[in-house]
């Protein structure tokens, strides 16, 4: 069966085979673990962070993969760190470390706070094992509590940390306590060809051959951009009456796309992620990084160009990104956003 799913990939055998590129993000985040660092790994939405935490995890026999997308507070994050280390795999037959969910208190029962019982479960191990917690899915608040306020108390830890996030500088004094940071950057059209024919692998003969004839047409047309978003539109495109036919539409897109700036780069790959929305929607925003004026002047230079398509629904002006090859080919672009793409983007 064809394999486009945008779900993140795990640290699985099959799993491994669908993973490109990032070849030398990896050796830099295990190089910095094997010298004792913290790693900090950032990257856009849909820009793969859970995949790469998981290949690090894949490469590293000793540690723990943690989803922390539920906790609020500091408070939560520990305590959740703590049941999930204890109900580890029991791999070193440490007992002990491992009791019922139902029965951990890890301040009224143990009587211990839950650094200290963090403390507790790295000094247990046996001296040749080396715990590195994997971090994903950690608010930004939560992340700053936990890394900043409290660096002093995890510093005293026998653990090392690598954590995923979208911000791409962390504010002090979070920022020391990771000595190392992964950018994850956009794929470009190589590596957007190169995910497509590895998931034409995964496929029956019939897809296999569509797949590897329009690889390199839909990875012109969206590079750089986000795996995400790559597969998207790969997904969309088979799924049209007439795969063949939309090569002519994805090399017009293509054209259309080269004069975008960053910004209008970034909303119509969030329009592709989140479907049909509007100027102010907060999912949007956060994943653009502009203000809600700056979107509406770039919505409306989509939509001029023929990028985008947009109706009214009420009071709001809905807006749709053309992953489908649903419209006839669209002009170029206009000299008037060719001259505004080279000016830098003040917002």
């Amino acid at each position: 069966m064809l394999s486009l799913s945008q779900r993140p990939l795990t640290a699985s055998h099959a799993d491994f085979q669908l993973f490109v590129d990032r070849e030398n993000e990896i050796d830099q985040a295990l190089q910095s673990l094997r010298l004792g660092l913290n790693v900090y790994v950032t990257g856009p939405p849909g820009i793969g962070r859970t995949s790469f935490l998981r290949q690090i995890q894949r490469q590293q026999a000793d540690s723990c993969f943690v989803r922390l997308n539920q906790v609020s507070s500091i408070d939560e994050a520990l305590h959740e760190l703590c049941r999930i280390l204890d109900e580890r795999d029991g791999r070193y037959g440490h007992p002990a470390l491992r009791q019922p969910t139902h029965e951990v208190d890890l301040t009224d029962q143990v009587g211990e706070s839950p650094f200290d019982r963090l403390r507790t479960i790295g000094d247990q191990l046996p001296s040749w094992v080396h715990l590195i917690v994997i971090v994903d899915d950690l608010t930004a608040d939560v992340r700053y509590q936990l890394f900043g306020r409290s660096r002093d108390e995890l510093w005293e830890l026998p653990i090392q940390w690598v954590v995923a996030g979208t911000d791409p500088f962390l504010d002090p004094p979070a920022d020391a306590f990771f000595e190392s940071i992964v950018e994850l950057g956009l794929f470009d059209t190589d590596v957007v060809d190169a995910l497509l024919l590895r998931r034409a692998e995964s496929g029956t003969a019939d897809d296999q051959s569509v797949l590897r004839e329009l690889a390199m047409p839909i990875a012109k047309a969206v590079a750089p951009c986000t795996p995400r978003r790559a597969l998207s539109v790969a997904g969309d495109v088979l799924k049209s009456d007439d795969p063949g036919g939309v090569s002519e539409w994805l090399h017009s897109m293509s054209l259309n796309q080269k004069w975008l700036s960053e910004s209008g780069r970034r909303v119509l790959s969030a329009l592709t992620i989140y479907g049909p929305t509007h100027a102010g929607d907060e999912r949007l925003l956060a994943e653009v990084g502009v203000s809600r004026n700056r979107v509406v002047q770039i919505l409306g230079e989509l939509e001029a160009e023929g990028l985008v398509a947009a109706k009214r629904v009420g009071r709001r002006k809905v807006f749709l990104s053309f992953s489908k090859p649903v419209i006839p080919q669209v002009e170029l672009v206009s000299e008037s956003m060719k001259a505004d793409a080279v000016e830098e983007d003040p917002w």
